[in-house]
């Protein structure tokens, strides 16, 4: 589990939130199909790819706070070390 806390300023208060992740291993024949309307489409990408969306100037569909477990599943998988 990720957690973390943002201070909302429109509220006055502070946000936490805890992100239970999972490693989920799927057939490459899976497509997933958005259903709750939180995305409008899933899209596959290799490790290099994602690992691109780190650069700070990388203009890309990812929410803020998925960067934390994208980075908890690179470091747990030797991927990055945290001197990368």
């Amino acid at each position: 589990a990720i957690s973390y806390e943002t201070y909302v300023s429109e509220k006055q208060c502070i946000s936490r939130v805890v992100l239970f992740c999972y490693d989920l291993w799927l057939p490459q024949t899976f497509k997933p199909t958005p259903v709750d309307g939180e995305v409008s489409d899933f899209f596959l990408w290799d490790i290099d790819q994602v690992k691109e969306t780190f650069h700070p100037e990388y203009d890309d569909p990812i929410k803020p706070n998925c960067y934390l477990v994208i980075a908890d599943y690179l470091l747990r998988t030797g991927q990055v070390s945290p001197d990368t």
